[in-house]
């Protein structure tokens, strides 16, 4: 546990040493989600201290006196404060926590080496987002009859439904969703975003830069997402065809390669210099 912000004391798990790396999970979801699909790829890469918060009012961080979405945000900031200083560190989010992590860039860019986000939700200015149908390309039989209930969910959003993306969702999703407070999340304002101010980068970020979307996505989608790139001018920006929202599952190798590449680049490029 870190230190209390907005009546809240954040539950974080941390794995490694050396350059920290903070990851942002999705809502309603926990730190199990991002660690159970980029833990393989530090497998034999040291120098990474890997940081993996519980988002407030879910896992094992309660709400608090968070209100808003951009209350959540200064919860996070004030976490990453707390655990690394005033040095640099580099930051990945996905879904909700890829929205997140666009704020936290907006805020803390002189610090960050780099950022990934992984089919990030991205605030719209009140238009519809440009989502493309949902659509199932891999469905084995034995898979879908072997949904519990309480899974059923996973049915109507998973676009490769084999057993290994199951064991994915079981292992990654489903524990933060039943960890989750929903009712105390569903009691946050809407719309839930961050506020543009919150959002705005002074200048582009020139660090080593990642978005990895789905081309089957239809929650989150992926043509949203190529707004960003402007403001990433040194992005690898990829759309995953046979993805969708669980793109991490759904193309495992490829999303392994992409975030390894990622690690890359900011490794030849070192760290970004302190401010403090």
């Amino acid at each position: 546990m870190g230190q209390t912000s907005r009546g809240t004391r954040v539950h974080r798990v941390e794995v490694g040493d050396g350059r920290p790396i903070v990851m942002l999970h999705g809502l309603p979801a926990d730190h199990r989600l991002p660690m159970y699909h980029l833990e393989p790829v530090f497998a034999g890469r040291p120098g990474w201290r890997r940081i993996y918060l519980d988002l407030p009012g879910m896992g094992r961080t309660p709400l608090g006196d968070v209100a808003a979405v951009d209350d959540m945000l200064e919860v996070v900031l004030d976490t990453i404060d707390e655990a690394t200083g005033s040095g640099p560190f580099a930051l990945a989010g996905v879904s909700f926590g890829g929205h997140l992590a666009h704020g936290v860039l907006a805020r803390r860019a002189d610090r960050l080496d780099g950022v990934m986000l992984w089919a990030p939700s991205v605030w719209t200015d009140g238009r519809e987002p440009r989502l493309p149908p949902f659509e199932v390309l891999d469905r084995h039989a034995d898979t879908v009859a072997s949904v519990a209930d309480d899974e059923r969910a996973w049915l109507g959003i998973a676009v490769v439904q084999t057993p290994e993306t199951l064991q994915a969702f079981r292992e990654s999703v489903k524990p933060g969703v039943l960890a989750a407070d929903i009712a105390a999340l569903r009691g946050l304002e809407r719309p839930m975003s961050l506020s543009p101010a919150n959002l705005d980068l002074a200048t582009p970020f020139a660090g080593p830069s990642l978005i990895v979307t789905g081309r089957q996505d239809s929650e989150c989608g992926y043509l949203d997402a190529w707004d960003l790139v402007a403001d990433l001018p040194r992005a690898t920006f990829a759309v995953l065809d046979r993805a969708g929202h669980g793109v991490a599952a759904d193309r495992r190798a490829l999303f392994r390669a992409l975030v390894a590449d990622w690690l890359d680049r900011m490794e030849l490029q070192g760290p970004a210099p302190s401010r403090g």
